[in-house]
């Protein structure tokens, strides 16, 4: 199924998140430490956050924030990845 994850800490650390089926957002607040790597075999990726090193492939995307010390992996089967800043109101 669908997964929508909104953290409110930054990623420092290590975050997976997986589905066979069904699309992915992840909202990330400002301040994160990590490689990101997004990807699926049959959907589309999307990545509306400002990546350091930012490689953009037909449906995979990696890149870096902060120092790149933790790790983001968001991965799909069949479904679409998107990664989104979390907006402070």
């Amino acid at each position: 199924g669908d997964v929508n994850v909104d953290l409110i800490e930054p990623v420092v650390g290590a975050v997976n998140i997986r589905t066979v089926q069904g699309d992915t957002l992840l909202t990330v607040p400002d301040g994160g430490d990590c490689r990101v790597t997004m990807s699926t075999l049959r959907g589309y990726v999307d990545c509306m956050v400002d990546l350091q090193d930012m490689n953009r492939g037909d449906r995979r995307i990696t890149g870096q924030l902060g120092s790149g010390n933790g790790t983001l992996d968001v991965s799909a089967v069949t479904g679409d990845v998107r990664l989104r800043q979390r907006i402070h109101v």
